[in-house]
């Protein structure tokens, strides 16, 4: 996991769900994030959502991503209470009609507890 694109989806599918376990941490008098998925230093934690292409050899590369920080997790999540779980729905098209790409953000975001 981590850097590579995992639980590949088509891009013409209906839907797409993915999950990944991370963790919250308390440090350094804020909160802190870790997981095979997580990526940034700490402070600036994100998870990527990856598009691209699927050779023939099945070989991924990726043409465009979009970045959900975990910082906007912060709000929904403790880490004194194991178990929770959150659920971002995504907007995966942009108003162009192309993949959603940079930072996610409400209204193409929404977060909530699962």
């Amino acid at each position: 996991m981590g850097r590579d694109a995992v639980e590949l989806v088509a891009g013409d599918a209906a839907g797409a769900v993915w999950r990944t376990d991370i963790e919250i941490l308390e440090a350094g008098g804020g909160t802190d994030f870790r997981g095979a998925a997580v990526q940034g230093p700490r402070g600036a934690r994100f998870v990527y959502l990856s598009w691209g292409d699927l050779a023939d050899d099945g070989e991924f590369t990726m043409f465009r991503r979009a970045k959900l920080m975990l910082a906007d997790l912060e709000r929904l999540v403790s880490a004194d209470e194991p178990g929770q779980r959150v659920i971002a729905t995504v907007d995966l098209t942009d108003g162009r009609g192309g993949p959603r790409c940079a930072r996610l953000l409400p209204p193409a975001l929404e977060l909530r507890h699962g």
